[in-house]
């Protein structure tokens, strides 16, 4: 916040570049000495925070890089209730006193929220993008914020943005109009503002509205270029409408944009996992995994990674320290998948069950459910598992009725339950959309035709899969001996 402040002044009477501690992070640079080594810089704002009984202790100066003298200092003593508070009239004025400090001249950008919506703002915030399972806890914090500051956009945008999680995390479709309501309300009073663009975009590609979503987006990373989250957001648009070297640009210039924000590298993991690029998925992911050792979503991805490679050690070890940190969906579901590539299928059915109350609803959980409870020999419960996911696959056709990946998983529950026809009408609108699938869909319809018997046909899909695809498929328990036998493997 403080760094985007400066860096957005206006009418600032001299040249101002202000780089931001997410960006000097990654190489270590904490001391002016540091910052004037590998950036050049003339000042260096130097900060400690600690913790000082049941309060906070809260240090800055600014000091010249040439010798050593510090020019500004700030002291400030704060209640952890009322720390946010206080680091927002902290970084107030310490944008003011920098302007006269530096004899800038300059008009600095008007603050659109009181001091007093501050933490309710940023506990929206950590609920709608941090801890985005539990998205619903954030509407409650917005709107104490449009409470408090009805004349900002800022609190319609946030609850917007957690109305549009609420409908991911429950499945309510009413929070989707709900959503579309405040985001109007936003634009209202800040339509040039980027928080504004980006939940629009995030609107419209849930909408399935790609291009006016990348329009947006596009918009907010010009009045914000320093906030990663519209580049992420285009690179996962531009991934589903199947342009992945746009989709790579794009994941890339978020983490040039927030180079030390976790999110940034565990989409880009994301990407490459898709493209079974497993090296590079691996290298974001442990990057993620260092920037926010407390988020368990790179975790369990990693030992997603390592569960698909092999590697059922080191998926052992990602998923024991991510429980530590909560048992969310994710962990849980990944657990489970282990516990069923280790053969202990009653406890691997059970994780699945956990993961499920736990919840969001997710189609894609009740295939590994219905699948160990096969291997457990458990088939009325298999069947009732592959129901569900078909029933919520279908849903998810309808929100997404132009991704192959979708009607793909509609094929495969059709193809669990024995029901021919259904798989073979899916899967061929599945290629009809894309002819060489992305491969999470050629897995998908390779263990389709694969169950229903048709082999020629998941040997055809199987041409030009990626290598890794091929090893993943091996590893796996769901292939046939008939595909097995396939030279491939």
């Amino acid at each position: 916040d403080l760094s985007y402040s400066l860096n957005t002044l206006r009418g600032a009477r001299r040249p101002l570049r202000v780089i931001s501690l997410t960006q000097t992070a990654p190489d270590g640079s904490n001391t002016a000495a540091a910052a004037k080594t590998n950036y050049g810089a003339t000042h260096a704002m130097l900060s400690r925070f600690r913790p000082d009984g049941s309060d906070w202790s809260i240090a800055l100066e600014i000091v010249q890089t040439s010798t050593g003298r510090s020019l500004l200092r700030w002291n400030r003593i704060a209640t952890r209730a009322g720390l946010a508070a206080q680091l927002f009239t902290l970084h107030s004025s310490i944008v003011e006193q920098t302007i006269q400090q530096f004899v800038l001249r300059a008009e600095r950008k008007p603050q659109t929220l009181p001091r007093e919506a501050y933490a309710s703002y940023l506990q929206g915030l950590y609920y709608a993008r941090i801890d985005w399972e539990n998205a619903s806890k954030a509407i409650p914090f917005f709107e104490r914020v449009i409470a408090s500051a009805p004349d900002s956009p800022l609190g319609h945008a946030g609850l917007a943005e957690a109305l549009l999680g609420a409908r991911y995390e429950t499945g309510g479709q009413l929070y989707e109009g709900k959503a579309w309501i405040e985001l109007g309300k936003a634009e209202q009073l800040g339509p040039e503002t980027a928080q504004v663009y980006l939940i629009r975009g995030r609107l419209e590609a849930f909408a399935s509205k790609h291009e006016q979503a990348l329009a947006d987006c596009r918009r907010a990373t010009e009045l914000a270029p320093n906030n990663a989250e519209a580049f992420i957001e285009m690179g996962n648009i531009y991934y589903v409408t199947h342009r992945p070297r746009e989709a790579e640009a794009a994941l890339q210039s978020a983490i040039s944009a927030e180079p030390g924000y976790y999110a940034a590298y565990l989409e880009a993991g994301q990407f490459y996992y898709e493209l079974r690029d497993f090296a590079s998925a691996e290298r974001y992911w442990l990057k993620s995994v260092r920037l926010g050792p407390l988020q368990t979503q790179a975790r369990a991805r990693l030992a997603q990674l390592y569960i698909a490679a092999g590697r059922l050690a080191d998926a052992e070890a990602q998923i024991v320290e991510s429980l530590k940190i909560a048992r969310k969906q994710s962990t849980l579901q990944t657990l489970a998948a282990l516990q069923d590539r280790q053969g202990r299928y009653d406890q691997a059915i059970a994780s699945y069950e956990e993961a499920i109350r736990v919840g969001p609803p997710s189609y894609m959980i009740w295939a590994g459910l219905g699948v160990a409870c096969r291997h457990a020999r458990r088939e009325a419960e298999a069947v009732r598992a592959f129901r569900n996911g078909l029933k919520f696959s279908l849903k998810g056709v309808s929100n997404y009725p132009r991704e192959a990946e979708s009607i793909a998983w509609c094929a495969y529950y059709y193809a669990k339950l024995d029901d021919i026809a259904h798989t073979r009408s899916l899967a061929s609108q599945a290629l009809a959309m894309e002819a060489s699938p992305m491969p999470s869909a050629r897995k998908l319809l390779v263990l389709a035709y694969d169950s229903i018997g048709d082999i020629e046909s998941a040997r055809r899909l199987l041409d030009g899969a990626p290598g890794e695809l091929l090893k993943e498929l091996t590893r796996g328990t769901e292939l046939s001996p008939a595909l097995r036998r396939d030279a491939r493997f």
